[in-house]
């Protein structure tokens, strides 16, 4: 009985001490009315290739998936990539190449009808910066 006790309380620790650092959060933006928010894997973004998702809900939380997304990082020289739709749900991925994530920004190209538009986001985020707020 002590034994799976203390293994019980071996495993809570050792999960305890899996918690990796604090995850910076990428501020979502708005483009024509559509919520347009960003997550990577890993988080926080690292040199080498990381995962990018890229969410777009309209104002009433239903996903947008009607867009042609591309994306890019500053500083590359390389043309944007096709993120890849997942079904339906406004979701869109892809896996690109971040030399030095502190200085370089992740461009977002959008074309939905004839509209088009560029968004940038940072990759690194300081944790202890107020989250901008989004005007109407």
């Amino acid at each position: 009985m002590l034994g799976r006790t203390l293994m019980g309380l071996s495993f809570a620790l050792l999960l305890l001490g899996c918690e990796g650092p604090t995850q910076s959060k990428i501020p979502p933006q708005t483009w024509q009315g559509i919520r347009v928010a960003v997550e990577t894997r890993p988080t926080p973004v690292r040199a080498g290739m990381n995962e990018i998702w890229v969410i777009f809900n309209d104002q009433r939380r239903r996903p947008v998936s009607d867009l042609l997304v591309e994306l890019s990082v500053s500083g590359e020289n390389k043309a944007p990539v096709q993120a890849i739709q997942d079904g339906l749900s406004g979701v869109y991925r892809r896996a690109v190449y971040i030399s030095e994530p502190a200085t370089q920004q992740l461009q977002i190209h959008l074309r939905r009808g004839e509209n088009r538009g560029l968004l940038t986001f940072p990759l690194i985020v300081d944790a202890a910066a107020p989250e901008p707020v989004s005007g109407p």
